[in-house]
């Protein structure tokens, strides 16, 4: 059986915001986090040298192919520390990975076509699904966005992250499910072959996740930017 790890991404400029939040004391309500500057939020200078000062310990991995989510961090983050690996990987950009739809930073501006930057990674799961909330979480929230264009859904989705805000778009229950669920498909690709997950701190913290005796939700481990996790637990 092949080896699984992931990969959270490197500072973004929402990540930096709320460092900054923090430094200050927490003041006002946290607004911020759905302004529109702040959606599919790109890597910080500090985030695109986070990444680089990983290569060498990604180069390390024998990764013969690596999935990726669809949100513009995951895909810079992956770019730079994959790029000129020793392997030459494919790399799969895959729905599944997304982030838990909460805030302006988790909304992304995909609308069908690959980003050029992006171009050279296989874009074939996304393609064949412009429209792919329904596909990540299909719950009473996001059959709200089907059909819709994706101006219209980028507006609808910070509409309803703000209106319930704390809570999130996904439950804990619904983000646990969908880990449990993309575990299969690595369970597979594992079979023959050691896979790189490039992905975020929720669905990460999930993903690791178990239930206790009683049936609850223990969350997993909490990854810093372009920290690494060795998943060595079943799939």
């Amino acid at each position: 059986m092949g080896k699984l790890w992931l990969i959270r991404h490197a500072e973004t400029y929402y990540n930096e915001a709320c460092r900054e939040w923090i430094r200050l004391g927490r003041p006002g309500n946290k607004n911020f986090q759905f302004e529109e500057r702040f959606m599919d939020s790109t890597l910080t200078d500090l985030g695109i040298q986070q990444s680089q000062e990983m290569i060498p310990q990604v180069h390390s991995l024998d990764v013969q192919i690596v999935f990726v989510s669809p949100l513009r961090r995951a895909l810079q983050t992956c770019d730079i520390i994959f790029k000129d690996h020793p392997n030459h990987p494919s790399v799969i950009v895959h729905p599944i990975l997304h982030e838990r739809f909460h805030n302006a930073h988790d909304v992304s501006v995909y609308e069908g076509s690959p980003f050029p930057e992006y171009s050279h990674f296989d874009w074939s799961l996304m393609n064949s699904n412009p429209h792919f909330h329904a596909s990540i979480c299909d719950n009473e929230y996001i059959k709200q966005i089907v059909g819709l264009s994706y101006q219209e859904t980028r507006v609808k989705l910070l509409e309803m992250m703000s209106s319930i805000d704390p809570d999130f778009l996904e439950n804990e229950e619904q983000l646990f499910r969908r880990g449990n669920k993309s575990k299969i498909i690595w369970r597979e690709y594992c079979r023959t072959q050691n896979v790189a997950l490039v992905s975020h701190s929720g669905f990460i913290r999930y993903f690791s996740g178990r239930l206790d005796n009683s049936g609850n939700i223990i969350q997993g481990t909490q990854l810093n930017n372009c920290e690494i996790l060795d998943y060595q637990d079943d799939l």
